[in-house]
């Protein structure tokens, strides 16, 4: 099920203004389908996050059971927007991904973003974010979140250079401790945050 609407005309005309992006290393990022990221996803993300939390969804012994009872929720789910968009360098090789949707009305979440361990530390994941922040405006959010171990420092001090702030600490049933990152993009919604919580 699809719907059109007027969201569908601003995707289009801001995803062929934005991508595909050039960036750093010879590095291009274009916009896949689902079944593309994750095929590069499944193959390295045990090898980008090591020590991660990602092996511990196999310890819940019943998702699998559970995927097709939540089908319904999931295709309705994916009426809302989403992005897929994975990294190759000059050979055309895959070497990382972001992916991530629509949280609410005025939100996006960046679920997930990594790169090959010889593409990290080059500047790319900064020079895509600034280029992100800026599609994503255009979109007509009003914010961006995300969440991050308190040890990734790869994603974390990036992201506070650029203006994003800790708004908050998920406790999450798998994943553990995450802290939440938020940008806000206009100087209103920033004063009245900053009026209540900032300096």
């Amino acid at each position: 099920m699809k719907i059109n609407d007027a969201l569908d005309e601003v995707l289009k005309n801001n995803q062929e203004k934005f991508f595909p992006m050039s960036l750093p290393d010879n590095v291009t990022a274009r916009q896949v389908n689902s079944d593309e990221l994750f095929q590069v996803f499944n193959k390295h993300v045990n090898d980008i996050f090591p020590d991660s939390s990602f092996s511990d969804f196999s310890l819940c012994e019943g998702r699998k059971n559970r995927t097709n009872k939540r089908a319904a929720l999931k295709d309705r789910y994916k009426l809302l927007h989403s992005e897929y968009i994975l990294f190759f360098n000059k050979a055309n090789t895959p070497i990382g991904w972001m992916f991530g949707e629509t949280e609410d009305q005025i939100t996006f979440y960046m679920q997930n973003t990594g790169f090959l361990k010889e593409y990290q530390n080059k500047g790319i994941y900064t020079a895509f974010l600034n280029v992100l922040l800026e599609y994503l405006r255009n979109i007509g959010y009003e914010k961006v979140t995300s969440h991050h171990l308190g040890t990734n420092r790869a994603a974390l001090i990036p992201k506070l250079k650029l203006g994003f702030n800790i708004c908050g600490l998920e406790l999450h049933e798998v994943i553990g401790a995450n802290i939440k990152l938020s940008y806000i993009f206009h100087d209103d919604r920033k004063d009245v945050y900053h009026r209540k919580y900032g300096r």
